[in-house]
């Protein structure tokens, strides 16, 4: 079985890609997993309505310092994974789990907004989680990283959600992509660099090798196992 993190900026495709990746899959009788951003842990409810009051991860307003928030993350980010391992070891056909953002976004997006409280302790912080959050360097099979300029960011943005981003926004995402290059670089997993303009068949197609993910569930390649842990996933062919 394997475990990928799928990574990005807002609109870069991940969640596309995820659910193309998925069917492909599914279509060679392998079964996958499709982990939300935002777990079943025991703050659901709460990041469930930060996210939707600020998509762009600026707890702060909500809470009283930078490091509650990022620590807040880290700990869901913990639960995730380890009541994902557990099930995984029970799954008897190899399937392939994919997360739809995980511990690199807590690190490049908090990263930032930690230097606003603590300048000088930031990089520390960031070093110390990361080494705890992937304290098992098996526990992930790779990382795939979708890149796009921030031109396309603000007309997906446009398109689909029929709103413009305001320049602190813009400002904050560039920030966040050149996070993302900076972290990706030191992680001790193998990360697939991946352009959200590409065609996505072509990108799957490299995940597929990249992480020779054909060779899961041959045992039982006509059983596809349905995700009994997480809310089923609707995807509209719009959502990014």
């Amino acid at each position: 079985m394997k475990h990928l993190i799928f990574e990005g900026i807002d609109c870069a495709g991940k969640t596309t890609t995820i659910k193309r990746l998925s069917e492909t899959l599914a279509q060679r009788g392998i079964s996958s997993h499709c982990i939300d951003e935002i777990s079943d842990s025991p703050i659901f409810e709460v990041q469930q309505n930060i996210f939707k009051q600020d998509p762009f991860f600026r707890l702060h307003k909500s809470f009283k310092t930078s490091l509650f928030e990022t620590l807040l993350l880290s700990a869901d980010a913990v639960y995730r994974h380890e009541k994902m391992l557990a099930e995984s070891k029970k799954d008897q056909i190899n399937s392939v789990y994919l997360y739809d953002r995980d511990v690199p976004s807590v690190l490049a997006y908090q990263s930032l907004i930690l230097k606003e409280d603590y300048p000088q302790e930031t990089q520390k912080i960031v070093e110390n989680l990361s080494n705890i959050l992937f304290h098992e360097q098996n526990q992930f099979d790779g990382i795939v990283f979708i890149d796009i300029p921030l031109k396309t960011v603000l007309e997906r943005t446009q398109e689909r959600e029929n709103r413009r981003l305001t320049l602190e926004q813009i400002n904050f995402l560039k920030k966040v992509r050149d996070s993302y290059h900076i972290y990706l670089d030191k992680v001790h997993v193998p990360v697939l660099k991946l352009s959200g303009l590409d065609d996505i068949e072509q990108n799957v197609g490299k995940i597929i090798q990249t992480f020779s993910l054909e060779n899961e569930g041959k045992e039982k390649r006509n059983v596809v196992k349905k995700n009994q842990t997480h809310p089923t996933r609707y995807f509209d062919g719009h959502t990014i």
